[in-house]
C-alpha cells in the first residue's frame, strides 16, 4: 500500500499531465481550444491542489521539487487565460525555490524571467526589471546566449513603459546585436517588433514601419504566423499614430485573417478590437461598436477577463464620444469592475479617468475630481506616461471648484 507521500505525489503528476495535456490540445487550435478550456476548468481544483501539495514539499523532498520546478510551465497556455496574476507569481515563486535547491540554473532564470512578465502584467514594472536582471545574468553566466538576447528584449519593454527611452533603445539593440551574432532568426524578428513599438511610442512612425517590415520578412520566412500576426497588429497601430487609418485597418485585416486561419481567438479578439479602435477613430460609430462587441464576445467565449475589461471599456468610450453618456458610464463600470478584480491596472486607470471625464459633462464634478484622483494614484504608482495629463485636468478642476 503506498504512504500518503506516495499518494501526494501520484496526484501532482497526475495533474501537472492533465494540465500539460490542455496546453497540447490548445496548441491544436480550432475546435480543440474550448476543448483544452473545458478540460482546464473541469480540474483546475485538482490541478491547484496537486501544485499546492508539491510546493509545500519543495525544501524536504526532491521529487517534490522538481514537479513543483515544472508545474507552471505545463498548461502554461490555459493558465495565461484562467489564472489571476498574483497566483502565477505564488507558483513561480515556488517553482523559482524549487530550481534554486536542487541547482537548476536554467530553469531557475526562465522562472525569474515569467516573474519578471507577472509583474509586468500588474503594472509593476521596476519589479519586473529586478527579475528580468536576475534572468539575464544567470543566462550570461550559463552562456545561454538566446535566452540574454530575450532578457534583453523583455528590460526593453519595461523601461520602455518608464517611459525611460534612452534604456530602453540600448536593451532592444543589445537584443538584435546577439540575435544577429548567433544567427537567431526569430529573435531577431521578435526584438525589430518591439523597437517598433518603441519608435512608435517615441512618434517616430516611418523607423517604427522600417522595422516592423523587417520583422515581417523574417516571420514570413520562417512561417512563423503568431508572430507576423502580432506585428500586423503593431504596424496597424503605427499607421493609426500616423493618421493613416486605412493602412491602419488593412494591416489589422491581416492580423485578423491570420488569427482566423490558425484559430487562435486570442489574436482574433485583439484584432477585433485594433479595428474597432481605427473606425471609431474614423467617426464610424456604428463599425467600432460592431467590431468591439465581437472582440468582446470571442474574448468571454475564451473567458479571456483582460480582452472582456478592454473591449468594455472602449464600447464605453465610444459611447462617451457619442453624447450617449449613461450608456458610457454603464460600460465603464463593467470594465471598471473587472479590471480591478484582476488587477488590469493598466486599463483600470484610464477607465477610471474616461469616467471622471464623463461625470464632469454630466455636471458631477465632485465626483469626477474622486475618479480622477483614484485613476492619478494608480498611474503614479505604476509610473504610466498618462499622469500628467491627468494631473493637468485635476489641476484645472480644482480651479474650478475654487471659484465657485
Amino acid at each position: 500500500m503506498p504512504s500518503l507521500r506516495e499518494a501526494h505525489l501520484r496526484h501532482a503528476t497526475h495533474y501537472k499531465d492533465v494540465a500539460a495535456n490542455t496546453s497540447q490540445l490548445y496548441l491544436r487550435g480550432g475546435e480543440f481550444v474550448s476543448q483544452a478550456l473545458s478540460l482546464f476548468d473541469s480540474e483546475w481544483l485538482n490541478i491547484q491542489a496537486g501544485q499546492a501539495r508539491v510546493a509545500e514539499q519543495v525544501e524536504d523532498d526532491n521529487v517534490a521539487a522538481e514537479l513543483c520546478a515544472i508545474y507552471p510551465d505545463a498548461g502554461a497556455h490555459c493558465l495565461d487565460l484562467r489564472q489571476h496574476p498574483n497566483g502565477r507569481i505564488r507558483w513561480r515563486e515556488a517553482a523559482l525555490t524549487a530550481a534554486r535547491s536542487l541547482g537548476l540554473q536554467r530553469v531557475e532564470a526562465a522562472h525569474l524571467s515569467n516573474l519578471g512578465a507577472a509583474y509586468y502584467r500588474l503594472g509593476e514594472s521596476r519589479r519586473a526589471i529586478h527579475y528580468y536582471e536576475q534572468a539575464l545574468a544567470i543566462n550570461r553566466e550559463l552562456g545561454n546566449r538566446r535566452n540574454e538576447a530575450g532578457a534583453h528584449g523583455n528590460l526593453g519593454l519595461a523601461y520602455a513603459e518608464l517611459g525611460q527611452v534612452k534604456q530602453a533603445l540600448e536593451c532592444y539593440k543589445q537584443a538584435l546585436m546577439i540575435g544577429l551574432e548567433i544567427d537567431d532568426g526569430q529573435g531577431v524578428g521578435t526584438n525589430l517588433g518591439s523597437l517598433g513599438a518603441m519608435y512608435t511610442k517615441l512618434g517616430k512612425v516611418q523607423q517604427a514601419i522600417d522595422c516592423f517590415a523587417e520583422a515581417l520578412l523574417i516571420h514570413r520566412k520562417t512561417g512563423n504566423r503568431r508572430s507576423e500576426s502580432i506585428v500586423l497588429g503593431d504596424l496597424g497601430s503605427a499607421y493609426y499614430q500616423s493618421g493613416n487609418l486605412q493602412r491602419a485597418i488593412e494591416s489589422y485585416d491581416q492580423q485578423l485573417k491570420i488569427g482566423h486561419e490558425i484559430s487562435d481567438r486570442l489574436a482574433e479578439s485583439v484584432a477585433l478590437g485594433n479595428l474597432g479602435s481605427a473606425y471609431a477613430k474614423q467617426g464610424d460609430t456604428v463599425r467600432a461598436i460592431e467590431y468591439y462587441e465581437q472582440s468582446l464576445a470571442v474574448s468571454r467565449e475564451i473567458s479571456n477577463r483582460q480582452g472582456e475589461g478592454a473591449a468594455l471599456s472602449n464600447l464605453g468610450g465610444v459611447y462617451a464620444n457619442s453624447g450617449l453618456l449613461q450608456k458610457a458610464m454603464e460600460y465603464f463600470r463593467q470594465a471598471l469592475a473587472i479590471t480591478h478584480r484582476i488587477e488590469d491596472r493598466h486599463t483600470e486607470s484610464n477607465t477610471l479617468f474616461n469616467m471622471a471625464l464623463v461625470l464632469d459633462k454630466l455636471g458631477d464634478r465632485v465626483e469626477a475630481v474622486i475618479y480622477a484622483e483614484a485613476a492619478l494614484k494608480i498611474f503614479e504608482q505604476v509610473e504610466n506616461l498618462n499622469v500628467t495629463k491627468v494631473r493637468e485636468q485635476l489641476a484645472e478642476w480644482y480651479g474650478r471648484v475654487d471659484e465657485t
